[in-house]
């Protein structure tokens, strides 16, 4: 059991899985070259860009950004979401909902978005990812901050102001072509998979989905696995999977940690995704590092846990 497991390699086990293995490359490395090298080694196809060479992806130059195109085709690699940080920081608990277009913070992020829909198209991207606005209350990312069962409070008059500033939004992908999607997220309103599937039935638009990150569920505070699932799993087209544990139950101070050593339930939500015959991307997003470590040498070993989760969850498919 445990050679067959510690020597798991992603060619030998995609043939028995639905989705694809993806990488957010930066969590590599933010050598652009480096990271691609990486995750071909490793045997991962698919990418989401998020920084190269410590740029967002946004502020790339037109040269940097074919750049990144040409070693893209020359990895043989494929991109499929612009991972981007659009209405994360933007706090809207004081503007009318009628003001929310005209105001200068929301314009600032449209035009975030703009650039990302438009690096999207120069990547041949479908998908662009959104957040669902800052929390009221909380600090930096809410790293501590209370972990509660659902994620926190949200009546039904904020997630029809959320809503509100979520639906333009979706004109303008649908306009341009693109599919946003929702990154559940512990500093934002849809923090676990109960409060995004909320916000996602308000807006109720088909360019507007999920996706889903179980670990930034758990921080917040969620049974991620199977409970937050089971709400985001309607809405998902794409998934991100690190590890976590709680530090301090007291003031919610939460860590990283590589995947299989933390208490999210990876296993079981890999599980899950085989189960439903899930058919798209599941993306490492390693977040932990080892001391010293940029990310490669952390990714490499979250790779590694991964394999052995997911050959333990084949298993008891199977």
């Amino acid at each position: 059991m445990q050679s067959s497991v510690g020597s798991a390699h992603w060619r030998d086990l995609s043939p028995r899985v639905p989705f694809r293995l993806g990488v957010v490359t930066n969590e590599i490395s933010e050598d652009f070259e480096r990271a691609l090298g990486v995750a071909v080694e490793l045997g991962i196809t698919e990418i989401e860009l998020n920084s190269l060479w410590e740029k967002q992806i946004t502020d790339l130059t037109a040269e940097e950004a074919t750049r990144a195109r040409d070693l893209i085709r020359k990895h043989h690699l494929h991109v499929h979401q612009i991972t981007g940080a659009a209405f994360k920081s933007l706090r809207v608990d004081d503007l009318p909902i009628s003001a929310f277009e005209a105001d200068p913070g929301y314009q600032k992020h449209l035009e975030i978005l703009k650039w990302s829909i438009e690096r999207a198209h120069f990547f041949g991207v479908e998908r662009v990812r959104v957040f669902t606005f800052r929390r009221s209350g909380v600090q930096g990312l809410g790293n501590p901050a209370p972990r509660h069962p659902s994620g926190g409070p949200l009546d039904n008059a904020t997630i029809e102001r959320i809503a509100a500033g979520l639906r333009p939004l979706c004109r303008l992908a649908e306009a341009a072509g693109v599919t946003f999607c929702v990154e559940n997220v512990r500093s934002c309103y849809g923090d676990t998979g109960y409060n995004t599937a909320r916000i996602l039935d308000a807006v109720g638009a088909p360019s507007l989905r999920l996706t889903w990150d179980p670990a930034n569920a758990f921080v917040s505070g969620e049974k991620a696995v199977p409970d937050g699932y089971q709400c985001a799993r309607p809405h998902l087209v794409n998934v991100h999977v690190k590890e976590a544990r709680v530090v301090d139950g007291p003031s919610g101070l939460t860590a990283w940690e590589r995947i299989g050593s933390g208490e999210v339930g990876i296993r079981e939500q890999l599980s899950l995704l085989l189960r439903d015959g899930y058919a798209g991307v599941v993306n490492l997003e390693t977040h932990w590092r080892l001391p010293g470590d940029q990310g490669e040498q952390s990714t490499r070993q979250t790779y590694a846990g991964f394999l052995s989760e997911l050959t333990l969850a084949l298993e008891g498919v199977d």
